[in-house]
């Protein structure tokens, strides 16, 4: 933040400044989001119960709309206890893929840039929905 010459340079108002820009960036975060959510139910993917068209438009828009590098929709097998990739999606090349195989629940090999959004139907686990970005400090909220 820059102060013009003679500003009364409060270190108070800086930070409620600072405070406020934070919660502009959460509120156009959210904003993002609930654009997303409504974007899919509209969807004719979602209309017609197609899942590999919602996932493919799932990843694509929250890759784009969250600044994400990579989007992945995985789904979860209850009795073989592991997650098939339905859809990833690469922002940068715009490639699509599917079909990777990771142990349900399995700690992921050393560090990774990654959220993770268990997604639950009751007790049962149905998927996973994960979320990469490269580089810099990342500020999940």
């Amino acid at each position: 933040m820059r102060l013009s010459p003679g500003f009364n340079a409060d270190p108070r108002c800086a930070m409620e400044c600072g405070e406020m820009t934070g919660s502009l960036d959460v509120l156009a975060r959210a904003q993002a989001q609930q654009e997303v959510l409504l974007s899919l139910a509209g969807s004719p993917a979602a209309r017609l119960g197609d899942v590999d068209g919602l996932c493919r438009r799932l990843t694509e828009q929250v890759a784009e709309r969250l600044d994400m590098d990579r989007v992945g929709v995985w789904l979860c097998d209850g009795a073989t206890k592991q997650c098939v990739c339905q859809d990833i999606y690469s922002r940068a090349s715009g490639l699509h893929a599917r079909g990777a195989i990771l142990q349900a629940h399995a700690p992921l090999a050393g560090p990774v840039p990654m959220l993770c959004a268990d997604v639950w139907d009751g007790d049962e686990p149905m998927g996973r929905i994960t979320f990469e970005r490269q580089g810099g400090a990342l500020d999940w909220s």
